[in-house]
């Protein structure tokens, strides 16, 4: 289970499976990471809570752990390399993180082994509640890590327990796999810093988010969103008038650090009657209507929304503005600064082609 956001669940659901619809023909980027594969310092705590398959978790939700950093080497640092095939006894496997872990938690299970704690599966979680896996981010300078993708129901996701049993002859290694699969409680926690912000056009859109901006922001996994609205559009609403077309046009902004490129979409939203997130009208008219897929020689998105625009001008729909989110956002770290309505060089804008009669 990925949990989006406090304010987010419905809209991740909307995406989830708008994207599963979209995604033969548009990716959104490769699929091991975001950012660069910098050398991290991961480190793994037990958890000091149960959690329910039942339950859906909120990625701004820490959970409560327990005990020191259960890392066999403390401090160290793993290079990611998603692209290599690792060989584990003779085997080759599929990328992964392998985490050493201590022998002390090693011991433990080994104690464990005979006993009710692994009796049942139930009785084992009582015993044992999970890991909650993260980085110590402290010490890396800004453009250094980044954010790897995994998947946790893959079959080569699990801890292994490696033991020798004394009494056998001859004396060799075993193995004991705690498989990690859809049985399992798993969500994502993600904490946005902003303050670490190199430039703080971000932190003045947060302060200000009615006056028009020279730029804009979208960041994924419940980061933000942009809101665009349209206070003179009944200007157009004018007899003799027919509106052919509506495109919104959204470069992005200057340029980006090649490992954190835009994210490869944008989907639109608007309220509904409940104030809750509903794809605009366009979406319906099929796959791929409404566009909202970058393009890297123009750098911009571009929207095809004239049955919004039109249900505005005749009342259909109440001029409450639109939302700009990423997608893939509940499953990925992509962003985007774009260029605000207020941008000197390339703003946002909406082009409006009518029929005269």
């Amino acid at each position: 289970m990925l949990a989006p956001g406090a304010d987010a669940l419905q809209t991740a659901e909307l995406l989830k499976a708008k994207v599963e619809e979209l995604a033969p023909a548009f990716p959104d980027g490769i699929n091991y990471a975001y950012g660069n594969l910098d050398a991290q310092i991961f480190q793994v705590f037990e958890l000091g809570e149960s959690l329910s398959i039942d339950s859906s978790y909120r990625s701004d939700r820490f959970p409560v752990t327990t005990g020191e950093d259960l890392a066999a080497v403390r401090g160290g640092r793993i290079k990611p390399q998603p692209l290599t095939e690792p060989v584990i006894s003779g085997e080759t496997v599929p990328p992964q993180l392998r985490v050493p872990l201590s022998q002390a938690l090693a011991n433990r299970l080994l104690d464990a082994f005979r006993t009710s704690n692994m009796a049942t599966n139930d009785q084992f979680l009582q015993f044992f509640k999970g890991f909650y896996v993260t980085v110590d981010a402290s010490s890396q300078l800004p453009n250094e890590g980044g954010i790897l993708y995994f998947d946790l129901i893959s079959s080569a996701s699990k801890v292994t327990l490696y033991y020798r049993d004394l009494n056998a002859d001859p004396l060799e290694t075993e193995k004991l796999d705690f498989a990690i699969n859809s049985n399992c409680v798993r969500y994502t926690v993600v904490e946005h810093d902003r303050a670490s912000a190199l430039e703080g056009g971000l932190a003045n859109a947060l302060l200000d988010t009615t006056s028009p901006q020279e730029a804009t922001y979208l960041q994924a996994l419940a980061g933000v969103r942009t809101s665009v609205r349209f206070p003179d559009i009944m200007d157009f609403a004018v007899d003799g008038h027919l509106l052919a077309k509506a495109e919104l046009v959204v470069p992005v902004k200057g340029t980006y650090y090649p490992y954190y490129p835009p994210t490869a979409r944008i989907f639109l939203f608007m309220k509904d009657e409940n104030d809750a997130d509903a794809f605009l009208p366009d979406e319906l008219s099929g796959i791929g209507a409404i566009d909202g897929v970058y393009r890297p020689d123009e750098r911009v998105y571009r929207f095809n929304i004239t049955r919004y625009i039109q249900g505005l001008m005749n009342g259909t729909y109440e001029n409450t503005g639109i939302q700009f989110v990423p997608g893939s956002s509940g499953v990925s770290a992509n962003r985007v600064i774009l260029g605000g309505p207020a941008s000197p060089e390339a703003p946002m804008r909406l082009r409006l082609t009518f029929t005269e009669y």
